[in-house]
């Protein structure tokens, strides 16, 4: 009865619990069981999203990470390449998950002792966090400034409310001291 998205989500986190469950055997060389988990979590995703959706890439993503752990560079590359794909595909060249998959990758080739995709994927890595980080420190540069502009904007309302109080203020005693004295 619940959503295929939620149902998803929390077997994929069971995935990936029960891996973090299986490091201690991971670290000795034994990834199969967590292969087997994410590559089924992979094929799942695949057929309730399909395989050019958000959750797929992520799935990618994590399998890719334990291949890596796991030192079979060859296929964690093949996800990478593969979740890089989708993600440029949804979001744009100069999105952060974008940014994280190339110094994945830069990483993976290294590995593969291809250290010029390795470099070129890091460099492209870093220039998109670069532009992450100057659109950020624009968009807050610009939020000071309408912040600002808002700040004077109400103080002139305050002043403007003031001044035409005190005239009201002024005529309306000015009034009532007529008509008392008179």
């Amino acid at each position: 009865d619940e959503p295929a998205e939620t149902s998803f989500m929390r077997t994929a986190r069971e995935h990936t619990r029960l891996g973090a469950l299986d490091r201690p055997l991971a670290l000795v060389g034994r990834y199969t069981d967590e292969d087997q988990l994410l590559e089924r979590s992979l094929a799942h995703a695949r057929a309730t999203f399909g395989p050019e959706a958000a959750a797929t890439a992520e799935v990618m993503e994590e399998l890719a990470d334990t291949y890596f752990e796991g030192k079979n560079f060859r296929r964690a590359r093949e996800l990478q390449q593969a979740a890089l794909a989708i993600w440029v595909k949804l979001e744009g060249p100069g999105h952060a998950k974008a940014a994280h998959l190339r110094q994945q990758l830069g990483m993976t080739c290294h590995a593969l002792g291809d250290h010029l995709a390795g470099e070129l994927h890091m460099r492209q890595s870093l220039e998109i966090y670069g532009k992450i980080e100057e659109r950020y420190r624009f968009e807050k540069e610009q939020e000071g400034k309408r912040r600002g502009e808002l700040r004077k904007k109400k103080k002139l309302r305050r002043k403007g409310g003031r001044r035409a109080g005190d005239l009201s203020d002024r005529s309306a005693g000015g009034a009532s001291q007529g008509s008392g004295s008179g």
